[in-house]
């Protein structure tokens, strides 16, 4: 049975509703309702170009999405606690934060769309990942940890470890990107197109805002 047989076939029973006594009862009404919102809201092309994509889009998505919660999250507890501070720079670090939380729902949601800067961009964002966690794992290296200072090696260690994991992590997920089948299929290399200009603001919240 197709979406549209489905949806006439609920659209009917609308119709029918003033006289089945279901118009004057809106718990009756409601599902009905629901289930033609729940069928025109599948036929969407975001949500349809959605579904195409592949399963590590998705993931890259959920971590988009995980990042978006953790930074509400946290401004929620500051509210509770009262340690937000209403100054220009507390203002301007929280939408630092929100800007590299949004930034990975954005560029998915550019996939979503088939925009032609969506997967160049999205490259870009998982290569700027893996530089951030190399130099997360260089810097203590270089700048000298002092162990008395910093209650020991084993948080380094286990900074290191996690910050060496991520990175790889990152690295497979690029790595993914240049060769997926799907993804070249979906967006040909003569539909992309690279915003370099937007690599510089993506640098900078690589740095202070990711």
């Amino acid at each position: 049975m197709s979406e549209n047989y489905r949806i006439r076939k609920i659209h009917g029973r609308l119709q029918r509703a003033g006289g089945s006594g279901v118009k004057d009862n809106p718990r009756k009404l409601l599902p009905l309702s629901l289930n033609i919102y729940r069928f025109r809201l599948m036929k969407s092309p975001f949500l349809q170009n959605l579904n195409e994509l592949p399963g590590p889009v998705w993931l890259f998505g959920a971590y988009g999405m995980t990042r978006l919660g953790e930074w509400s999250f946290a401004l929620l507890m500051q509210c509770v606690n009262g340690n937000l501070r209403l100054d220009g720079l507390t203002a301007g670090m929280q939408l630092l934060g929100l800007a590299g939380a949004l930034l990975p729902v954005a560029l998915l949601c550019s996939l979503a769309l088939r925009k032609s800067y969506g997967l160049p961009l999205v490259r870009w964002y998982a290569g700027l990942r893996v530089l951030v966690h190399g130099v997360a794992v260089i810097a203590p290296l270089v700048a000298g940890y002092d162990p008395e200072v910093s209650g020991g090696y084993a948080g380094l260690v286990r900074t290191e470890v996690l910050n060496l994991v991520r990175g790889g992590l990152w690295f497979g997920f690029l790595c993914w990107l240049e060769r997926s089948q799907t993804l070249a299929r979906l967006m040909p290399a003569e539909m992309r197109r690279a915003l370099w200009w937007a690599v510089v603001p993506m640098a900078a919240l690589a740095l202070f805002g990711m």
